[in-house]
């Protein structure tokens, strides 16, 4: 396989210039629990008019991107529809993170291995046959799973779909909680349309088939009223015998939208196997000047109302300030106070000739019992990462990056605390170039 994937690189490497590259090295040293542990992550992109080719982590992907023609191999995931099924057990759906669904696939090129179960090991093709975009045809192959996928979209001016079918040539396990099953077909369809800009409506589902009858079905439906209100539901159904382990599931959210403020209401209810029902109250400031732009606000704030037996009702909340202390063509110095139900943020962040940036950040996990976390600066695309803080401690970080051309460099060092002794540390260093 190896040998495969350097004759790859070879031929697109003399048969496809002139080309970019892009090189990436990060060193990553962690500290918990009184124990070190070391990791590198690294990447190599070539670029050139038609396509690129990624090589990191032990991971190879590429894709040929000509006018009526799409070719991808290697190893990578991909997603498609709107997301919100395999985001309904999470916040997803909340009005923090408002947005309006789209239909699409996305590509993520040669991922790291905190995603195996995703992770696509074989090739896609798209063609458009009448030179369009307007309709599509795709097939994927996965050698991981041994199954084949065929895809058909189609997008005009007010209308898009898209269907996909499953084969899976092994055993395709799915478990969940104590309960196994095979799924041996799964088919999709999504679809959209409006009316004078005005009137949105968005449909998606997926059947699970199991014995040559579905075993269970999850469907989305979206309306929008522009730009006054939204309404989203999921369902969630549950067939046969699974019933022993799980729950039918159902969602149903109302926003209105008051620019710039979103008020919304929403319930939900046996989310796989827990039975609690809930109805949740949502107000959402998104990005509110005060001051000239030199002080800005978003506030989320969220009330549930517990219909079960639980007595455990906890509101979630964040507030967020943003200052803008100073701003010119040379530096660039703005403070970021954050706090929410479960983490207090200061943040100062300071730039100096568009090469230099420094951030200093104090934080402190106001949960006594549950990890938190926040995101961490980045330099690129390829080293993003999230800190997470243990029950009750608290610390800092400090991070540099320095920006000139084609070089860049970043360092962060992050601390955290707990009754007096450091808990974790995070050390990272990479340098990033472009040619």
């Amino acid at each position: 396989m190896i040998i495969y994937y350097m004759e790859s690189l070879a031929l697109l490497l003399f048969t496809s210039y002139p080309f970019n590259l892009v090189s990436f090295f990060g060193l990553t040293s962690y500290y918990k629990d009184s124990n070190i542990y070391l990791s590198e992550q690294y990447l190599l992109l070539i670029k050139w008019e038609d396509g690129f080719l990624i090589y990191r982590n032990n991971k190879i992907s590429s894709i040929i991107n000509l006018d009526y023609i799409k070719f991808l191999f290697g190893e990578f995931i991909l997603s498609y529809g709107y997301g919100y099924l395999s985001g309904y057990l999470g916040n997803s759906l909340s009005i923090q993170y408002f947005s309006k669904p789209k239909l699409e696939i996305d590509y993520y090129l040669s991922p790291s291995d905190s995603y195996d179960n995703l992770i696509i090991k074989g090739f896609y093709i798209q063609t458009n046959p009448f030179q369009t975009k307007i309709l599509g045809l795709s097939f994927y192959y996965d050698n991981n799973k041994e199954n084949c996928n065929f895809l058909f979209n189609l997008n005009l001016t007010n209308f898009n779909s898209l269907i996909l079918f499953n084969l899976f040539n092994k055993p395709n396990i799915i478990k969940i909680n104590d309960f196994k099953f095979e799924n041996k077909y799964q088919f999709y369809i999504g679809f959209d349309f409006s009316i004078f800009n005005l009137l949105k409506f968005a449909f998606e589902s997926k059947f699970y088939f199991v014995n040559n009858s579905y075993f269970f079905n999850n469907w989305f439906l979206f309306i929008s009223i522009e730009p006054f209100i939204m309404i989203r539901t999921i369902h969630k159904e549950i067939r046969d015998q699974a019933n022993y382990y799980c729950n039918d599931g159902n969602f149903y959210q109302i926003i209105f939208n008051i620019n710039p403020i979103f008020l919304g209401v929403y319930y939900k209810d046996y989310l796989y196997s827990s039975d609690i029902k809930k109805l949740n109250f949502e107000f959402y400031l998104k990005e509110y000047s005060l001051i000239s732009k030199k002080l800005l606000i978003s506030i989320y704030f969220s009330m549930p109302y517990i219909i079960s037996d639980v007595t455990d009702i906890e509101p979630d909340y964040t507030i967020l300030l943003k200052l803008n202390i100073f701003d010119n063509m040379v530096s660039n110095i703005y403070s970021i106070f954050s706090i929410s139900d479960s983490l207090l943020s200061i943040k100062f962040d300071f730039y100096f000739y568009q090469i230099h940036r420094f951030v200093l950040q104090f934080f402190s996990n106001l949960n006594l019992n549950y990890y938190t976390s926040f995101s961490v600066p980045q330099v690129s695309l390829y080293d993003s990462y999230d800190f997470y803080i243990p029950p009750a401690s608290f610390g800092m970080g400090f991070f540099y990056f320095f920006y000139i051309n084609n070089f860049r460099l970043s360092m962060k060092v992050i601390i955290s605390i707990t009754d007096n002794q450091i808990n974790k540390i995070y050390f990272y260093n990479c340098v990033y170039l472009l040619f």
